[in-house]
């Protein structure tokens, strides 16, 4: 297209709230309701469970400082894209958004949708596990749905975003006050010896980290969406040296109608749905005793606040939606932003969505299965349907998409206050379960500390932290992104690590470590023993949850070249929302939850790492950038060295030649960089494509369209 040819401008429509509930709702997600019990299995213990969670969200605050940093330094939306493009080069961005696009995204958004549908189905299936198939369609559908809002209004997104957060957070609320409730009844079995059988293995470790890190997935969200939130403070006009050209032509912006409270609902939003209802187990699984999964669930959210703060500051920086492939486009240039791009879009964006829709299913089917595991093809069907539902939304009219989010993010926050206050109910009838649980000689007892089981706890752990950065994606979208960005990953990401750590400990009230890890929908066990034979508004309670960060996924996320277009009537992203549910749908055909939540985490942290290095740059390559928000360097530095860990920890521990695969897969990009890209070999042929996908979907390119 010549220069004379406008394009579509994000509206700029995130506020200080929108913001807060972006991060907040996209961070509080499947994870909590999902990661706890692979935690608890993983470490081994109560106590050190404990830890992970809270060394997540250690973990998850440093990157979010970091962040918040590089989002005021470079003010452009895509999050790590923009970041590692402006301080790396393109060499560098073009493998974070080859890898985002291909698999990071997906696996994501995979994961939430597979999460959201775990627990729809869940009240179905008390005794047997629901049919994979039925989860995986509603997980599918799940995706469709929200894709759909998305694409037609943004605003409407944005109102679901803050529902669906208010509804997850009184969800948390719910687990911690019945969680306090049993701690004062006497239930404190679980804390008596709290870190015995504690696995102190790297292996185990890691795992840990990988579950509770994905409960906080989203914290740097509102980096990805920069040019959205209102009143950003006017970039200066000397940034020739961080941007591919000096000028560009006229364009069709995209509304910035995101602020603070609809950016708290949809980080926030997306960050509370499957995660927390589906990884307990798992961080449990892998470090293997209560102690150290708290720990993980507590370093996970710390890791999730600097990384989100850190990228805060790339937004406000480069104020361009796309998250880390606009951030690692701007600092490192066009190669590595383009394996950055297709790897989030192709991989992390799909197998995320994938995973919260197999949470969604997971949990409507439960009380239909009481007792058992549903088939597998049910929850796989299930799964793909919510998907498909959420899609059509987020395609036809964004606008709803975010009055959904903000009513699912009411039903979150609902579900969680009841699991909290039922938790201080059983507490005050009998606190000999947590006591157990948690004391001094059972907390870490069973501590796995091998490399592997502490870097997929992490994994799990800051799963149900996924959604921290998508405000970053939307950059374009929120108002005044100098202010609201930061603003709102402190609130969302604050919030989230306080309401995991609760409910986790809720959980323990009323479950031993060995139920807790056996469980295939803890929130339902938890239920069950809590509310009896209403247990099932428990199954409810998390597929909304896991419904509303999917549609929170949808909402957020880089939108590169054709995939960066917008609808000339609606200003929705469709062909990046229309694209990933696609690939979304095919990940659920293959893929389990936990294998899928680890390998988005593992990918996933790959590039955030790497956008964070381009922050590092800036502040020491070009520290005359005004940045109307940063954070001190050494917390980008902590963050970059957990990604070091999380990377490598399970490769070095316990290799598995999955990572091989994912791996080549990143580099595979170089297949399509080389000849097409660097070398423009058949130049008329991309034009081409394009130009025929615009006219097929109607679409028009953006502001930010590199």
């Amino acid at each position: 297209m010549d220069d004379k040819t406008e394009k579509l401008n994000l509206k700029r429509e995130v506020g200080l709230v929108g913001a807060v509930s972006l991060i907040g709702g996209t961070m509080i997600g499947s994870g909590i309701f999902m990661s706890p019990q692979t935690v608890l299995s993983t470490i081994g213990s109560p106590g050190a469970s404990l830890v992970v969670w809270a060394c997540c969200g250690l973990l998850v605050i440093m990157a979010s400082f970091c962040y918040a940093e590089l989002g005021t330094v470079i003010r452009e939306s895509g999050g790590e894209y923009i970041y590692i493009l402006k301080t790396s080069g393109p060499v560098v961005a073009f493998m974070l958004i080859f890898s985002s696009v291909l698999f990071v995204r997906p696996a994501g958004v995979a994961g939430i949708s597979l999460s959201f549908a775990q627990y729809v189905v869940a009240p179905f299936y008390t005794d047997c596990p629901p049919p994979l198939l039925l989860v995986k369609g509603i997980a599918a559908v799940s995706i469709l749905v929200l894709a759909t809002v998305n694409c037609l209004n943004v605003r409407f997104a944005m109102k679901i975003q803050v529902f669906f957060m208010v509804a997850k957070l009184l969800a948390l609320l719910v687990i911690i006050i019945g969680g306090l409730v049993m701690l004062i009844r006497g239930h404190t079995e679980n804390f008596e010896n709290s870190f015995e059988n504690t696995n102190v293995g790297l292996n185990p470790i890691g795992i840990a980290f990988y579950q509770g890190l994905w409960s906080y997935d989203g914290w740097n969200n509102l980096n990805n969406v920069t040019e959205e939130l209102k009143r950003p403070e006017c970039f200066p006009n000397h940034r020739s040296d961080m941007t591919m050209t000096d000028k560009g032509p006229k364009a069709l912006n995209m509304r910035r109608e995101i602020g603070l409270i609809g950016g708290v609902a949809l980080v926030s939003g997306t960050m509370i749905g499957s995660g927390i209802f589906m990884s307990p187990q798992f961080v449990m699984g892998y470090v293997g005793s209560p102690g150290a999964s708290l720990v993980i669930w507590a370093f996970s959210g710390v890791v999730t606040m600097f990384a989100a703060l850190s990228y805060a500051e790339l937004g406000t920086i480069i104020q361009e939606s796309g998250g880390e492939f606009i951030y690692i486009l701007r600092i490192y240039g066009s190669c590595p932003a383009f394996f950055a791009a297709i790897t989030f879009v192709v991989v992390v964006k799909p197998f995320g969505i994938a995973a919260m829709a197999i949470s969604i299913a997971e949990y409507a089917l439960a009380p239909f299965y009481n007792g058992c595991q549903p088939p597998d093809l049910v929850v796989r069907c299930v799964a793909a349907v919510a998907i498909l539902v959420l899609a059509i939304v987020n395609i036809l009219n964004s606008r709803i998409a975010v009055r959904i989010q903000v009513v699912f993010l009411v039903a979150k926050v609902l579900a969680l206050t009841f699991i909290v206050i039922g938790g201080i109910v059983k507490l005050v009838q009998s606190s000999s379960v947590i006591v157990e649980n948690l004391k001094v000689e059972n907390a870490f007892k069973g501590t796995q500390y091998s490399l592997s089981t502490l870097g997929m706890s992490v994994y799990q752990g800051l799963w149900s932290y996924a959604g921290w950065y998508n405000l970053n994606y939307v950059t374009e979208e929120l108002k005044r992104p100098e202010v609201n960005l930061p603003r709102a990953v402190v609130i969302a990401i604050s919030l989230v690590t306080g309401l995991y750590l609760l409910v986790n400990v809720s959980y323990l009230t009323v479950m031993t470590p060995t139920e807790l890890m056996s469980s295939s929908a803890v929130a339902v066990t938890w239920g069950n023993k809590v509310l009896g034979s209403w247990g099932w508004t428990m199954s409810v309670a998390a597929a909304l949850s896991a419904f509303g960060a999917l549609n929170g996924s949808f909402f957020s996320g880089g939108r590169p070249d054709i995939l960066a277009m917008a609808h000339v009537h609606r200003l929705t992203p469709s062909p990046a929302l229309i694209f990933t549910t696609v690939v979304s749908l095919l990940v659920l055909i293959p893929g389990d939850f936990q294998s899928i939540v680890n390998f988005f985490s593992f990918t996933a942290w790959f590039f955030y790492g790497i956008t964070l290095s381009g922050l590092v740059y800036l502040k020491i390559k070009k520290p005359e950038l005004p940045r109307p928000y940063k954070v001190p360097i050494i917390l980008p530095i902590l963050v970059i060295i957990v990604a070091i860990f999380l990377v490598l920890a399970p490769i070095l521990d316990n290799p598995q030649i999955e990572y091989l695969y994912v791996s080549l897969f990143i580099l595979s990009g170089a297949i399509v960089y080389v000849p097409l890209i660097h070398f423009k070999l058949c130049p008329g042929l991309l034009t081409k494509l394009t130009v025929f996908l615009q006219l097929l979907l109607e679409v028009a390119p953006t502001e930010k369209n590199l």
